[in-house]
């Protein structure tokens, strides 16, 4: 299985999972990126204009990639970590795992962070260091000023997989059965959920804007919301989705199960 997709253009593309599997896309095409590891790995981030790339996975792993050579970091943390942000301005790494394990990364070590939650945090965005979201099992949502992490109002109690915010305007969370969250912040500061429809278990959550929005899932399901509604999108796979990420509003990808890779235009 795939469980991490990240990438800065077509021919630039990491994709994470089981057995320390980690792949690459160039302009010719796939190839597996090696590593001493066999850990399950789960989240996968950078930044644009940087080489460094980093993944995070079972028992507290980090890895870090300069543009040439996979290396190993010391994370002080031996919970499993999920999912992990990378601020563009700063270059500081946020990374979230079980037990309401958050981790920081000035640029120099990995420092651990006081979340004041227990639960398990499966995903994690942010526009900057002063505005950063995560969520996890039972509805929890956790939002980061820059000073301290607080819990925000929930209106579900079911886990939230995966979280994408687009600059600061809105933030989207996914979870099963169906489930998405919206938080408009043009019209509130409280979260919603959004009628989808759909019966999936969703687990990646991507998009260019908060109009143009991605959500995929369990059995090759994939929803786009355009603002208003959300739609079922055709995917032609059964495989498991577990995450998204897009080169453009028209040239999506996503992983999943069975080492299941998929680009679409639409």
């Amino acid at each position: 299985a795939l469980y991490g997709l990240w990438g800065r253009s077509e021919s630039d593309v990491f994709a994470v999972g089981q057995y320390g599997s980690i792949l690459h896309r160039d302009s010719t095409g796939w190839t597996t990126q090696h590593v001493d590891s066999n850990a399950t790995f789960r989240g996968i981030a950078g930044v644009s204009y940087t080489p460094d790339v980093y993944v995070v996975g079972r028992a507290g792993a980090i890895l870090k990639y300069d543009g040439a050579t996979w290396s190993s970091m010391r994370s002080e943390v031996t919970s499993d970590l999920y999912a992990i942000w990378v601020d563009p301005g700063t270059l500081q790494a946020y990374a979230v795992g079980d037990s309401g394990t958050i981790v920081e990364y000035d640029g120099t070590s990995w420092t651990r962070m006081a979340s004041g939650v227990t639960a398990t945090l499966l995903g994690i965005t942010g526009t900057s260091v002063g505005d950063i979201y995560a969520v996890g099992t039972e509805g929890t949502i956790l939002h980061f000023d820059g000073v301290s992490w607080s819990t925000q109002s929930s209106p579900t109690t079911t886990t939230l997989d995966h979280v994408w915010e687009d600059n600061g305007s809105a933030a989207f969370a996914s979870g099963p059965s169906g489930t998405v969250l919206h938080l408009n912040l043009y019209s509130g500061p409280d979260w919603q959920q959004e009628t989808t429809n759909a019966v999936e278990t969703l687990y990646g959550v991507w998009g260019t804007n908060a109009f143009d929005v991605f959500a995929s899932g369990a059995g090759g399901s994939m929803l786009h919301f355009d603002g208003s509604t959300w739609q079922v999108e055709t995917t032609g796979s059964s495989a498991t989705l577990y995450a998204l990420w897009g080169n453009s509003s028209t040239d999506v990808w996503a992983v999943g199960s069975n080492g299941t890779i998929l680009r679409g235009a639409r």
